[in-house]
């Protein structure tokens, strides 16, 4: 009794380790949202080149996630779950002590590799250790840490900038960074035999196999736009709020706060009804519900209201956006189960870059365009979302048919 209490307590541990890894990456990403416009009067450039910062993380974190498996079979899961600490904390102390936006850049880049790593091999070290009821567990921690860390980094990172300025705000993750560093150095096991997996070979191989189906691209399409679409209302929300209101960043917090409320209780409900009703059928009601708020935005932006009517289109977006994203990685997982861990990688990846993409194109257009840029960006990817459902739709109602 005894010897199984102390693994269950020991087990515990190591997936606290790894959920608050996989917060931190995240969380990581979007504290320093917040704080763009207070790193653009910095460095006097504009809105655009400070968010480029931002973009920059993505692609690296989506790069990174493509390969960072694959080293971890080769190498062992503590090795580089620990040298993607060292990267995220030295990327983000380098980034806080930058004397220009490159140089901010830069440091960026090298934290989100590290972000990515903390990310994959935490997941591959529970698929090592946990089984069964345990591994379901896990799971459930590190994605509510995944939804929880990017919810509540901006409003924390806004409340930082009331007592310092983007600067400690940048610094946060480090120091979080470097406890966790600690600990893991004392308490993160071996769960795998190096020299083994997948090769970068395989990978290309396994590649090819999800690259040429249709499905496939739908899919990732879908969670690609999703994201994008989330991206730059966050990020254009940040703008809107330093810039076009004059707003303190306590306001800023409170649209973050409204995102993470929704987002975090769509997520929940996700979990407790997707058995029952099915993922195609969720995401089909999260659409409805993400085009409604879509069109809502619209009307809100042509009538210069409060700040407070836009919450409501923004929270019904976060809301829809929990029924879509997590169903669309959960179908791409599952087209091959032999090519699972492939799948998620290339979704990934996928996901940042076009996220990163078209949330820095909006970013550029701001001044400009003001918040008509985020408009025209929602209709165009919310269009596009629901082309590739209704292509999965079909798809999946042709068995049925045949």
């Amino acid at each position: 009794m005894e010897p199984s209490r102390a693994n269950e307590t020991m087990q515990s541990g190591l997936f606290l380790i790894l959920a608050f890894a996989a917060g931190l990456g995240q969380g990581s990403l979007h504290v320093v949202l917040p704080a763009l416009g207070d790193m653009s009067h910095d460095f006097s450039v504009s809105f655009g080149t400070a968010q480029f910062s931002l973009t920059a993380f993505l692609v690296s974190m989506a790069v990174t996630t493509l390969f960072a498996g694959i080293l971890a079979d080769r190498f062992g899961r503590r090795p580089v779950f620990l040298a993607g600490l060292v990267l995220l904390i030295l990327g983000g102390a380098a980034a806080t002590l930058a004397p220009s936006i490159w140089l901010v850049t830069a440091g960026r880049v090298v934290q989100g590799a590290g972000a990515a790593s903390l990310l994959v091999i935490g997941r591959t070290i529970m698929r090592d250790r946990a089984k069964g009821t345990t591994t379901a567990r896990g799971m459930s921690w590190m994605v509510i840490a995944q939804a929880v860390g990017p919810a509540l980094a901006p409003i924390i990172g806004s409340l930082i900038l009331y007592v310092s300025d983007w600067r400690g705000v940048m610094a946060l993750p480090v120091v979080f960074g470097l406890g966790l560093a600690l600990y893991a150095w004392r308490g993160l096991p071996e769960t795998g035999a190096s020299s083994t997996g997948q090769s970068g070979a395989m990978f290309l191989q396994n590649a090819r196999q999800l690259l040429i189906r249709q499905d496939f691209w739908a899919i990732a399409l879908i969670g690609a736009c999703t994201l994008s679409m989330f991206f730059s209302i966050i990020s254009s929300g940040s703008w809107a709020v330093s810039e076009m209101l004059g707003l303190a960043p306590g306001y800023y917090a409170v649209l973050m706060l409204a995102f993470s409320v929704n987002f975090i209780l769509s997520n929940y409900i996700n979990t407790r009804i997707v058995e029952r009703f099915g993922q195609v059928r969720l995401m089909t009601f999260g659409a409805i519900c993400m085009t409604i708020a879509i069109l809502g935005f619209q009307v809100a932006i042509r009538t210069d209201p409060a700040l407070w009517i836009y919450l409501l289109p923004c929270g019904l977006f976060a809301f829809s956006n929990g029924f879509i994203l997590a169903n669309s990685i959960a179908l791409a997982v599952d087209i091959d189960p032999k090519l699972a861990g492939t799948a998620s990688g290339i979704v990934t990846c996928c996901h940042m870059v076009i996220a990163g993409i078209v949330s820095q194109i909006v970013g550029a257009r701001l001044p400009n365009d003001g918040l008509h840029a985020l408009a025209g960006t929602l209709l165009i990817c919310g269009a596009l979302m629901l082309v590739m459902l209704t292509l999965i739709r079909r798809g999946a109602q042709a068995p049925a048919q045949a």
